[in-house]
């Protein structure tokens, strides 16, 4: 599976921009804020159905413009396929060979990226890693997808009624039992879906951390689900009756605050290097050493999961690694067959040798091409 073509029209600050994107590695090359990260950006969501940037897809359509667009022809052992989001301000729509379509990773294409936000991950908020965890799973198992939506719609409308001002608390009581029905089931589903992939993941980041760095322990994710239950079994009722319980003990928590405080909502994932807290213990380049460890191990597991290799984009990642674990990383794909984008703002940084499967773009104003730059330390090789 590979970018076979790119169009982008009235995307963030592209106006009229088109890529024959080489099936192994592209580097996208320019000064800052030219539109490097917008291509990244778009490829990116033709894998997951939305911004890596922005939660609002009203984001990406550029500035005073009503519409945008994104068209791309992937390359499938299968055949091409033709994909297409249409934006406008009240509405996004998914295209699938000429034929309106609802988006899944199935229909879409597989992507791993690597950017400076996810180097922040480990030290963000709990939020930000569920999200990262459920956006990989959506990859591998679309349904899961249809899950983490129920469940918040459930979230939204139990913290509702837990803040309705005009029902007194008897008559909450009453009504708010079957929210809890649905929480429990769709909680419980929802935190065993992540154990299991979470385990499944976990069997590769040790091999490619070691490959960097030894010594410094087994690094893996411990998941922390808010039901407090560690060992997740097969059997998911255990699940459904620890979070009944934590219901009924958090209940008068829960009228004071006026907030759901019993689910998957507040789990964490939380970066270990042996029994110890990446976070809390780490060094900056270990955090950095972990994410290039999972996110290479993100390669292996769409590829175990789905039988695809996913296209790789690394946004402007060489500026955040050091020497070494840059050489590691260019060593790496250099011997990995894939489809790689990479963005730069010299052409220098990227290790990668001038030969027949690498292109380099230039970027500049929103368009790029594939001669020469007018400036010379950006094009420097």
């Amino acid at each position: 599976m590979f970018v076979k073509y790119l169009k982008l029209c009235r995307f963030r600050n592209t106006f009229d921009l088109e890529l024959h994107p080489n099936p192994r590695f592209n580097l996208l090359v320019g000064k800052n804020a030219q539109g490097k990260t917008n291509i990244i950006e778009s490829i990116y969501l033709f894998s997951s159905g939305t911004s890596f940037r922005s939660s609002e897809f009203r984001d990406m359509i550029g500035i005073d413009c009503e519409t945008a667009s994104a068209d791309m022809v992937i390359a499938r052992s299968s055949g091409d396929d033709k994909l297409k989001f249409s934006m406008t301000r009240t509405k996004k729509e998914f295209i699938r060979n000429s034929k309106n379509s609802r988006f899944s990773s199935k229909t879409g294409l597989y992507a791993v990226i690597f950017a400076p936000e996810e180097i922040l991950l480990l030290r963000g908020s709990p939020a930000g890693r569920r999200k990262y965890i459920d956006t990989l799973i959506n990859q591998v198992s679309p349904a899961h997808s249809s899950l983490v939506k129920k469940y918040t719609k459930v979230i939204a409308q139990r913290n509702k009624l837990l803040q309705m001002v005009s029902l007194s608390r008897c008559e909450i009581k009453k009504i708010i039992p079957s929210w809890n029905s649905q929480l429990i089931q769709l909680g419980a589903r929802l935190t065993f879906e992540r154990s299991k992939w979470i385990a499944r993941l976990n069997k590769l980041i040790p091999v490619k951390y070691s490959a960097m760095a030894s010594g410094d322990g087994e690094a893996r994710f411990h998941y922390q689900p808010n039901c407090g239950i560690e060992n997740i079994g097969q059997d998911i009722s255990i699940i459904e009756g620890r979070m009944e319980e934590m219901l009924s003990q958090r209940e008068d928590d829960e009228f004071a605050r006026c907030l759901t405080l019993v689910g998957p909502h507040r789990d964490d994932l939380v970066a270990m290097m042996g029994d110890r807290p990446v976070r809390e213990y780490g060094s900056q380049g270990q955090h950095r050493t972990f994410m290039l460890a999972v996110k290479m191990s993100e390669v292996d597991f769409i590829k175990n999961e789905t039988g695809e290799l996913p296209v790789l984009l690394l946004d402007d990642v060489a500026s955040e690694l050091d020497e070494s674990r840059n050489a590691f990383l260019f060593n790496y794909l250099r011997h990995l067959d894939v489809q790689v984008f990479i963005t730069s703002t010299s052409r220098k940084d990227i290790r990668l040798p001038d030969a027949e499967d690498v292109n380099v773009f230039y970027v500049e104003s929103g368009r790029v091409s594939d001669g020469k730059c007018s400036n010379s330390n950006v094009c420097a090789v």
